[in-house]
């Protein structure tokens, strides 16, 4: 048994997450996760951190767990308004910053600003929420993402930015889309993917170039012929209507996103193509219209890219986090 800490007066000594990580020599992120009852530490590590924990008279406080130099004891999160434009992803991102949160005594303090917020409001956007670090979720707008980077607290930047950038927590969409295309071609179909055209002169999101790079590292890798079908977003139907009375039956698409996907369905439907018999069909995407229409979708777990965020802000900053890959959810669109 641990002895107890020395201490005067009728106060008991203030032990921290630090000392109890000290005494068994593990990490205190692991200690953190242990006491927070996460399913990633070993049953036996989390039974030493607790029976310690109780040993040296362990009191989890706002204090004890707030970041370091905090003044405030919150945390901002930024998205785009409305936040109902990205689906369900960017909410249950929200539900679990705010959860984790929660369990470290910490607040979230939501901002959705428009994205013609007016120059002048961007300084008063940042100062007005008085946080001692940012989680930015999705795309905002390019002022505004340059306002965040110039106030100087830490960010954590969630399906934002590419992997490897300094504080982003990202996906690894160029793995992630290769699983989809060696999936497709493991049913003898020449796979065609469908992405969209850069249009407008905007700067598009770094999984438009990764999902294309897995996409024709997987066609490599098989030593398969490459077919891209690029459109805008206005012109899904048309490209996709020349192209399914142009190709061979059987005949295997990959869409870049959701929106595609449900357009593709329509077709298939409309040119008399039966999934996936006469035609298999997956999505880059998980959106649960799609998942409905029986389509093959790439999941990937928001709780882990929200765990990760916070954790980077309140305890150790890590320079490089890992990507996640998502998970192929096979369905009846290419089951088979």
């Amino acid at each position: 048994m641990a002895s107890s800490p020395p201490h005067s007066g009728d106060e008991p000594w203030a032990v921290n997450q630090m000392e109890i990580a000290r005494r068994l020599g593990i990490s205190q992120g692991t200690v953190h996760r242990a006491l927070a009852g996460k399913k990633d530490v070993s049953k036996a590590t989390s039974a030493a951190v607790l029976r310690l924990a109780r040993e040296l008279n362990y009191r989890r406080n706002a204090s004890a767990t707030a970041l370091r130099g905090s003044r405030f004891g919150s945390i901002g999160f930024i998205a785009r308004q409305p936040i109902d434009g990205f689906g369900r992803t960017i909410s249950r991102i929200l539900t679990h910053c705010t959860e984790e949160l929660r369990r470290r005594g910490l607040n979230l303090i939501l901002s959705l600003p428009p994205a013609d917020l007016p120059g002048e409001s961007l300084p008063r956007l940042l100062t007005d929420l008085c946080v001692d670090g940012l989680v930015v979720a999705g795309r905002l707008a390019p002022a505004i993402e340059a306002a965040v980077e110039a106030a100087g607290v830490p960010v954590a930047w969630i399906d934002n930015r590419p992997a490897g950038t300094a504080g982003s927590f990202a996906i690894d969409e160029a793995a992630s889309a290769r699983l989809a295309t060696e999936h497709l071609l493991r049913a003898g179909r020449a796979v065609t993917y469908l992405t969209e055209a850069n249009d407008g002169g905007r700067t598009p999101h770094y999984s438009v170039t990764q999902r294309l790079e897995g996409y024709r590292a997987a066609i490599a890798a098989a030593g398969a012929a490459e077919n891209v079908l690029r459109c805008p977003r206005d012109g899904v139907e048309r490209a996709l209507a020349a192209h399914l009375a142009a190709s061979r039956r059987p005949l295997a698409l990959l869409c870049y996103d959701h929106i595609a996907a449900q357009l593709a369905v329509t077709q298939f439907a409309a040119a008399g193509l039966a999934m996936p018999q006469d035609a298999s069909l997956a999505c880059c995407d998980d959106d649960w219209i799609v998942a409905m229409q029986g389509v093959t979708t790439l999941d990937y777990d928001e709780r882990a890219l929200a765990d990760r965020a916070i954790a980077h802000l309140c305890d150790s900053p890590d320079p490089a986090p890992a990507a996640l890959v998502r998970t192929l959810t096979v369905r009846r669109s290419s089951a088979g």
